[in-house]
């Protein structure tokens, strides 16, 4: 006999979801040792930690909805207690997972006021999650003090995992602020601890994120080595999920080099496994991706309609980030075709969707590409102003090669 709660939490899985939603569920209660049919409300936040990360592959919107009824459902404890700082933690990392910010402001605003920073226990982790809230937000220097006291304390309770997480937000910090030596310092210490680990789907992203950091410091042979290293990593552990971030990431990786064959190869890989294991967000991305360098080989056609599934893709999924994506490869195809007001009217709806994410890093690399576009329709006041404001962006976040970048492209306009 299945409990009240039991069916409540199937009916939300299979209403978001759909059947296989339950299947998931089933199994997630398996690795949680929680049985299926009697699933008691302290269960429900480990259970959202868990699904927020499996579900993301149907979508931040999907994952989210789920997320915000099984905390609904839960009844967790306000008393400074170990279990009700535990579940407010797992409930602050399942909203970060499925992009609610607000919400995991709210349970680290609570888990702090429970005790969280000096905890014997939960600190590190703690520190981790709010480093990550904050870098996020651009705020590099307090996410750096956040990442610096989880690390400070991990190490102190020679705790392995936490060192390795702490650090691997570390290296993100310093890839993000430019500083891409002091990025790759950090992400292959990570990589030696996960491999010491035998975690070798951790050892397979701290890779690929190593690819990435090489590929925006151009040093493109180094990027592909490091690659092939993750790839080896994610075949290893059998992360499919990985494998096609990694695709992916390549296929971006071409096309700055104006590698269009090759960027659209590994497109179609990517969509291929996330076609294969249901990771509709990715194949979206994927698809979006292609669509750009279809468009650079003056395959338009075959650009409109990679786009047109994409974007299809997105609406299902209700997601904003993905549909603000699909906009600027609009924008880029129609600039391409040379007209000019489809891509200004493209442009447009990128910008407002990016603006009202708060997402700055997206936003100002929008800016960019909108001022490149400008430049070349000969509004150079108006290339001016994005530029300004997407060198403004990357100042807040202390990133001063693309700060440079864009001084430089303001300067040739007033030349």
């Amino acid at each position: 006999m299945q409990s009240n709660l039991s069916k409540n939490i199937q009916a939300v899985l299979e209403k978001e979801i759909g059947p296989v939603g339950v299947f998931i569920l089933q199994k997630q209660c398996e690795y949680l040792s929680i049985s299926f049919g009697s699933i008691e409300k302290e269960h429900l936040p480990k259970l959202a930690l868990q699904l927020s990360d499996t579900l993301l592959v149907f979508g931040r919107e999907k994952a989210n909805k789920v997320y915000i009824e099984l905390k609904r459902l839960s009844d967790v404890s306000t008393a400074p207690s170990h279990a009700g700082l535990e579940q407010e933690l797992d409930l602050a990392e399942a909203a970060w997972n499925v992009g609610n910010i607000i919400e995991e402001k709210g349970h680290l605003f609570r888990a702090e006021s429970m005790g969280a920073a000096s905890h014997p226990e939960f600190s590190g982790r703690f520190h981790c999650l709010r480093g990550s809230l904050l870098l996020n937000e651009g705020e590099l220097e307090n996410a750096r003090r956040e990442y610096d006291a989880a690390l400070s304390f991990s190490q102190s309770k020679e705790n392995p995992e936490g060192v390795a997480e702490a650090t691997y937000g570390i290296g993100k910090l310093l890839w993000r602020a430019g500083k891409y030596s002091e990025a790759r310092d950090s992400m292959m210490q990570c990589v030696d601890m996960n491999r010491k680990m035998n975690k070798t789907s951790k050892e397979g992203k701290c890779l690929m994120a190593l690819s990435n950091i090489h590929d925006d410091w151009g040093r493109f042979d180094e990027s592909i080595s490091y690659s092939d290293m993750s790839k080896k990593a994610f075949d290893m552990a059998g992360d499919e999920r990985g494998l096609a971030t990694l695709h992916n990431n390549l296929g971006v990786a071409y096309a700055r080099r104006n590698m269009f064959k090759e960027s659209l190869a590994e497109y179609q890989q990517c969509i291929y496994l996330s076609n294969k294991i249901g990771y509709k967000m990715l194949e979206g991305w994927a698809m979006f991706n292609a669509a750009e360098d279809n468009a650079r080989l003056e395959n338009f056609q075959e650009a409109l309609e990679l786009c047109g599934k994409s974007d299809s893709i997105f609406m299902e999924l209700g997601d904003k980030l993905g549909k603000s994506g699909v906009h600027m490869s609009y924008a880029v195809i129609y600039w391409l075709q040379g007209d000019s007001s489809k891509a200004e009217e493209h442009f447009s709806r990128t910008l407002d969707i990016r603006r009202s994410l708060g997402m700055p890093y997206r936003l100002a690399d929008a800016l960019y590409d909108y001022g490149r576009f400008l430049v070349d329709n000969s509004r150079l006041e108006d290339a001016k102003s994005a530029f300004a404001e997407s060198r403004d962006i990357f100042k807040d976040l202390n990133n001063q090669e693309r700060v440079e970048q864009l001084e430089n492209a303001i300067q040739s306009l007033e030349a």
